[in-house]
């Protein structure tokens, strides 16, 4: 009996393939942008702001910009700045999203309408033509598949890489991968459910061989996103992955917001600059931070913000081109939407699509029902 790694699994686990790779970061529960990249320069922002507004002496200054500065949480973010990998979008949202985090969530999962049912990277891998046999290829790091990974496509989804190696019993996965390949393959119904088995062992066996220290002396913070991004960087160095989706919860900050929102950003912002330490110009990835809405322009009676719609977004990688993007829509009254929140002007569409255009090299109208696309630019 052939042992389970004599299956041709390792060639699932070369060197990493030429092609693109494209990671989504969701900041789920509605991302404060103007306390992220913060316009220090326009005045009514502290006026809007008496407590929340941070002050300008404690932002980290972009060189290029007399308007912008990054959270004091965002070292980690600035020095990516500073190579020229990060793409800022400061005034981004879609008419189509809504200010319930269900829906707003599930249109931009699943491509800006309301009557998609399945997710646009999955649909992006299946008009792109990438193999399906190939092991490891869509992945999202939680429990279950992310909605953007929804569909067609087979994705994998596991929450921890270190319990799939340290508590797998590889020797009964074994036992049951032989039952998958013995299955009577002119039964229908049992050679749909063995080609969904066997892919998945598979997959968890390439994923045994995955285990590699980080490149150019990268320190990945000992916290849980942290750990997801390192697990990404393994996958993108010995896989085929062409799409990771990961999540990161909390932002949803209606009271004490100077506490918490700090602390997810310096999160968020040491766990990238970790990644793109480690895998530097040696690997073609993207990564696009997005959010569901933006909050209120003025801070509410909690120390807080509630839902709002313009948004801070951001792309990286060593193909994007780095810059702010898209003009300010400003803060005065008179510019708000609905006198309370930020407007924007780029579409969400638009950098989604700019991304998969670039990684999936198709046309995003393709992906999105009667989406007019046009490119932003911040894509090499």
């Amino acid at each position: 009996m052939p042992s389970f790694f004599d299956l041709g699994l390792k060639s699932a686990v070369q060197a990493a393939d030429t092609d693109a790779t494209l990671i989504t970061i969701f900041l789920r529960g509605g991302n404060d942008g103007l306390n992220t990249l913060v316009p220090f320069a326009d005045s009514s922002y502290y006026n809007l702001r008496p407590t929340l507004g941070i002050k300008e002496k404690d932002l980290i200054k972009i060189p290029d910009s007399s308007l912008f500065g990054f959270n004091s949480a965002l070292k980690g973010l600035s020095k990516i700045y500073q190579d020229g990998n990060l793409a800022i979008f400061p005034a981004t949202y879609n008419l189509n999203l809504s200010f319930s985090h269900f829906e707003s969530e599930n249109r931009l999962n699943y491509g800006l309408t309301e009557n998609l049912t399945t997710g646009w990277l999955n649909r992006s891998l299946v008009k792109s033509n990438v193999s399906s046999s190939e092991k490891l290829t869509a992945i999202s790091l939680r429990n279950s598949v992310h909605e953007q990974l929804r569909g067609e496509f087979n994705s994998l989804a596991f929450d921890s890489f270190d319990d799939i190696i340290n508590n797998a019993d590889f020797d009964y996965i074994s036992k049951i991968n032989n039952f998958y390949n013995d299955a009577d393959l002119n039964n229908g119904y049992l050679k749909d459910i063995s080609k969904l088995g066997q892919n998945t062992f598979t997959s968890m066996a390439a994923l045994k061989e995955i285990a590699i220290k980080p490149n150019n002396l990268a320190i990945y913070p000992d916290t849980y996103f942290s750990h997801k991004l390192e697990t990404a960087a393994r996958l993108i160095k010995y896989s085929k992955v062409k799409a990771i989706t990961i999540d990161l919860d909390g932002f949803d900050t209606h009271a004490k917001q100077n506490i918490y929102h700090g602390i997810l950003l310096k999160e968020l912002g040491d766990a990238l600059l970790a990644l793109h330490t480690d895998l530097k110009d040696s690997h073609n990835y993207s990564v696009l931070i997005m959010s569901e809405f933006g909050r209120t322009a003025a801070e509410n009676g909690s120390d807080g913000t509630d839902h709002g719609m313009g948004n801070c977004w951001f792309a990286m990688g060593p193909k994007i081109t780095g810059g702010i993007y898209g003009a300010w829509t400003g803060l005065e009254t008179s510019k708000l939407r609905d006198e309370r929140y930020l407007d924007y002007s780029i579409d969400a569409g638009n950098i989604i699509g700019e991304l998969i255009q670039h990684n999936f090299k198709i046309n995003p109208e393709l992906i999105f029902n009667s989406f007019p696309y046009k490119k932003v630019g911040f894509t090499a």
